[in-house]
């Protein structure tokens, strides 16, 4: 079974599953990401779905995302750093609020393939998941460029090892 993704140029197939979207340009989503009248948690979405590569993930060095992602203080208008606790918070309530895949951290933000479609045809592993799939709420899944469809992971046989899939 094949599962349809919001993969497509054309919409039309994406609409006849109840389904609509709108589309979130990089670098402006990147600055309002740096935007103090924002929250935090919705500045970070926003420079996790601005830089996010193949599979939805975006990747950071050590001490990288604290950097992007500035500290207001609104009372004195001063401008900090977030320590890594406080990023670590922020990171977990948008994974418990379905806008980031569980496995999310600091260094590497893994935007969700069904709340944004990254359309993102450059396939480099993530350092730091060491994949580069996609997360579709339920699990890690490879998505075919050419036709957009979700590739469904190879069979097992009974002993365990995966059979090869034989083409048609």
């Amino acid at each position: 079974m094949t599962l349809r993704t919001r993969r497509s140029v054309h919409a039309g197939s994406w609409r006849k599953l109840g389904q609509s979207w709108n589309r979130i340009y990089r670098r402006p989503a990147q600055r309002a990401s740096l935007e103090p009248a924002l929250s935090p948690d919705f500045r970070l979405w926003l420079l996790a779905v601005s830089l996010a590569k193949a599979g939805g993930h975006a990747p950071f060095d050590n001490g990288e995302l604290a950097t992007m992602l500035p500290k207001f203080n609104r009372t004195t208008g001063e401008v900090g750093q977030y320590g890594s606790r406080a990023l670590n918070k922020i990171i977990e309530r948008l994974i418990d609020a379905d806008m980031l895949a569980p496995s999310s951290s600091s260094r590497c933000l893994v935007v969700p393939m069904h709340k944004v479609d990254v359309h993102e045809t450059e396939r480099t592993l993530c350092p730091e998941h060491r994949h580069n799939l996609a997360w579709n709420g339920i699990s890690w899944c490879e998505i075919d460029q050419r036709t957009g469809y979700v590739i469904p992971p190879p069979k097992r046989s009974a002993n365990g090892n995966e059979s090869l899939r034989h083409a048609a």
